[in-house]
């Protein structure tokens, strides 16, 4: 009779007894049976996994909207709009496709019915502009990993399950034990074969992909044969893509060329502002900034995403070459997976100084980790140093992310107040850096960090003074928008500030950290820069009796 691979008894259990063979002969006689079940079962589980990972959805951010993701087997990427109307690029991979269906769009209808997408075409121009991989590499990724880590997790599944089946054969009475098996064993050749035919099956699935899993709505346009885009978005996201649909195609024809040619009219003016700045700068400075033996810093807050603008915060930073750059939040308008070309783009413009960020309202944990992605520093809730600075950050308690406010955490305002007031007080780091001035009112009255650092106001305000009770002073600055946008505005990722856009550069002592003035970069909405004159931290005013004194129009 054949033996089952769990035949065995207490005497002779295949984990812990060699027998008198080689040792080593010995453990893979007795360990092969146990440790190919394991094997098996978590091979059959991973199979099982790739397969649902791979039929199954994937939902990602795009943009302002959510989309849901299918594996194909054409090696197209698909972004429908609306029915029948929908985008298609060839992907360099290897067997499979992505089918994007994006949601929550709201598509208007003209007079006759038919659908209006020249807003929907508009916003999508300038995010996949602004990130011309994020559709054929970003969207990729999305797939692999969900069809990875489903894999992953039933692989895992089924080799703990063995493992269990193993610890419980070896800890059961023998005729317990041999009666539950007699009924495994005549079970285990058509289990076997069972096994074996889903992993045929689910294998190909993984590797190639399968029409099966495509959606039948994508089965049947895809016979319609789509339109060449023009040649004129040659060089653009939209090259080799094929429209498909009469009313995308007329939006696109319509309104894509022209946003286009704006995203191109953006970036010439920030070029020009950053020409300006390098002529003035030469002309006041010379060939270089005297820096003498201080410490700068950079400054910046409320960006929500102008990518255009660091084309001219790059300018400045290279000119300056700061020692570190403190970040006061907004980076982004909502917070998405998307904006982060946004973070990207300001990081880029940092050119590889030390950074430190505070979240706001608008920048989601998300983002936070975008950051760190992008070395900067997000270390939330506690002192950290930065190139010698003690700095104290934290994320802004709300979320507003397209009009709708929820909060990253259970926390009121006044409980976060409080435990960043404890915090600070105990700690007493050289930078508080936090959004919302409001919030930190109490702290900064107390004295309790040399420098607090705020935005969120989108006008500058400050530095203020407090006098502490040793009779030193510590500092409240409150930084405009570095994005020049005006108070509860928003826009995407291509665009002329509105309003006067400002960083500033801090100047420090260097062993005690002390502040001791700053110059303000201030670029004009007609795209003329001014470097003002060295303001000294004397002239600072007293720190006023409410917060409600500077905040002026919240964002």
């Amino acid at each position: 009779m054949e033996k089952s691979i769990f035949d065995a008894t207490q005497e002779s259990n295949p984990l812990t007894d060699l027998g008198s063979e080689h040792p080593e002969m010995s453990r893979w006689r007795h360990i092969r049976k146990p440790a190919a079940f394991v094997a098996g079962c978590a091979a059959l589980g991973a199979a099982y996994g790739a397969y649902r990972g791979a039929t199954e959805p994937t939902s990602i951010q795009l943009g302002p909207n959510r989309a849901s993701v299918h594996v194909t087997a054409d090696e197209t990427l698909t972004v429908n709009f609306a029915k029948d109307q929908y985008l298609t690029w060839p992907l360099d991979t290897v067997g499979f496709g992505a089918d994007v269906t994006v949601g929550d769009l709201s598509v208007q209808e003209n007079s006759q019915g038919n659908p209006n997408l020249d807003q929907v075409v508009s916003e999508y121009v300038q995010l996949f502009s602004a990130n011309s991989e994020y559709l054929a590499t970003d969207v990729r990724n999305k797939v692999i990993d969900n069809i990875e880590g489903t894999a992953l997790l039933w692989g895992l599944l089924g080799s703990l399950g063995a493992l269990s089946c193993l610890a419980m054969h070896y800890r059961t009475p023998t005729h317990t034990r041999d009666a539950a098996f007699e009924y495994f064993h005549a079970l285990r050749k058509p289990a076997a074969k069972i096994a074996l035919g889903t992993t045929l099956v689910a294998a190909p699935v993984v590797i190639i992909g399968s029409d099966t899993f495509t959606p039948p709505e994508k089965q049947a346009a895809a016979l319609s044969n789509g339109a060449p885009t023009s040649p004129v978005f040659n060089g653009t996201f939209l090259e080799n893509a094929t429209i498909h649909g009469e009313y995308l195609k007329m939006a696109i024809n319509t309104i894509a060329g022209p946003a286009l040619e704006k995203i191109q009219s953006v970036n010439t003016y920030y070029e020009n502002s950053a020409r300006k700045f390098s002529e003035q700068f030469t002309e006041r400075y010379g060939d270089s900034f005297d820096r003498g033996d201080a410490t700068w810093a950079f400054v910046a807050a409320d960006e929500h995403c102008n990518i255009g603008a660091n084309k001219f915060w790059g300018s400045v930073i290279a000119h300056y070459m700061p020692d570190v750059a403190f970040l006061a939040g907004d980076q982004t308008n909502d917070g998405t997976e998307a904006e982060g070309v946004c973070v990207a783009s300001e990081a880029s413009a940092l050119k590889g100084i030390p950074a430190v960020v505070s979240g706001g309202n608008h920048d989601s944990l998300q983002t936070a980790e975008q950051d760190r992605a992008n070395n900067i520093r997000a270390d939330f809730g506690s002192t950290t140093e930065v190139a010698g600075f003690r700095v104290f950050t934290e994320t802004d308690p709300r979320l507003d992310s397209f009009g709708d406010e929820t909060r990253k955490t259970d926390e009121t305002d006044v409980e976060y107040a409080l435990r960043i007031r404890r915090a600070v007080c105990k700690d007493k780091p050289d930078i508080l850096l936090v959004h919302d001035p409001g919030l930190i009112y109490a702290t900064v009255k107390q004295g309790c960090a040399k420098l607090a650092i705020s935005g969120h106001l989108h006008q500058q305000n400050g530095p203020f003074y407090v006098q502490t009770l040793e009779g030193e002073r510590s500092y409240q600055f409150v930084q405009g928008t570095s994005g020049g946008i005006k108070p509860a505005t928003l826009a995407l990722f291509y665009f002329k500030n509105e309003e006067p856009a400002l960083s500033s550069l801090l100047k420090f002592d260097p062993e005690t950290k002390e502040l001791l003035g700053r110059i303000d970069i201030t670029l004009n909405p007609d795209g003329t820069p001014e470097i003002s004159d060295f303001i000294p931290v004397s002239r600072a005013q007293a720190l006023p009796k409410t917060p409600q004194e500077y905040q002026g129009q919240i964002d």
